[in-house]
């Protein structure tokens, strides 16, 4: 249950008829902003709330909690997924990604899972027909999502290696993703997963959805492109057109360019964004 924005808990249906704390809106029942508070607001405000505040955090409008953007999570219900079709990074050409698409268009995903994690199934298929031996980091901010690309992956012949827990037991799972020649694929949650790990047996970061925070995804993309990585190395990120993950995206960018582009002047390698 998360809270509209009454002190009362509630379920979602509560949020129709109630306003944004912040700019008094009606929110949409079918496209609520939610913190981990309980507290809910319209898509906008939280957007603007973080672009204000440049360290990743902010604080509730209303019970004052200190929130880190990649707390807060944004549900809709309105529009089908729909894949990008564009080149996200400018370091990926034209014809480089022209060449990606059609490789990609002659390989048939057995099963529907929806667009998006049809087509990060498509892109590991197409990366493997490109290079057997390459190695791939999913990243996503959500348990459940890792749950359905795992499935989706073992459909489809794909060894790869789920990331659970911390410590110990985060470490097992990625020892035998480093050791073991056959688990192509490592599935990681991008809050534990992308800090202080040294991946650079893998060669492509694929991010399954965009975060607030520009840091994590520069620690995401930092456990491959990093000292000792041999090889170029490539991050694929997949964003749902004409939904509140382009604007995240678009903010992410705003505010995260300079960092990322920090994090990877310290590695010898050559870094592509598809």
């Amino acid at each position: 249950d998360c809270a509209c924005t009454s002190e009362s808990r509630a379920t979602g249906a509560a949020w129709r008829d109630a306003q944004c704390p912040v700019c008094w809106t009606e929110i949409d029942p079918d496209e609520v902003a939610v913190f981990p508070c309980g507290h809910a607001f319209c898509f906008e405000c939280p957007l603007k709330l973080f672009k204000d505040h440049a360290r990743g955090y902010a604080r509730c409008p209303t019970c004052r909690l200190r929130i880190a953007a990649e707390e807060v999570s944004f549900v809709s219900r309105k529009q089908a997924a729909r894949a990008r079709t564009e080149p996200l990074g400018t370091d990926c050409s034209d014809e480089e990604y022209q060449q990606i698409r059609e490789g990609e268009a002659n390989l048939q995903v057995k099963t529907s899972f929806g667009t998006k994690i049809t087509a990060v199934v498509r892109r590991v298929l197409w990366l493997q027909s490109d290079d057997a031996n390459c190695k791939i980091l999913v990243f996503s901010q959500w348990d459940d999502m890792l749950k359905i690309v795992e499935h989706a992956l073992d459909e489809h012949g794909i060894v790869c290696e789920r990331a659970r827990g911390s410590g110990k037991a985060l470490n097992k799972h990625v020892a035998r993703f480093r050791t073991q020649p056959n688990i192509r694929v490592l599935l990681l949650p991008i809050r534990n997963g992308a800090n202080g790990l040294n991946l650079v047996e893998a060669q492509h970061v694929i991010l399954v959805d965009p975060v607030l925070n520009p840091a994590l995804e520069a620690q995401a993309i930092g456990r491959v492109d990093r000292i000792g990585q041999t090889r170029a190395t490539s991050v694929h990120k997949f964003i749902v057109e004409d939904t509140i993950e382009a604007k995240i995206m678009r903010l992410g960018e705003s505010r995260g360019r300079d960092l990322c582009s920090a994090s990877s002047s310290h590695s010898s390698s050559a870094q592509k964004h598809v």
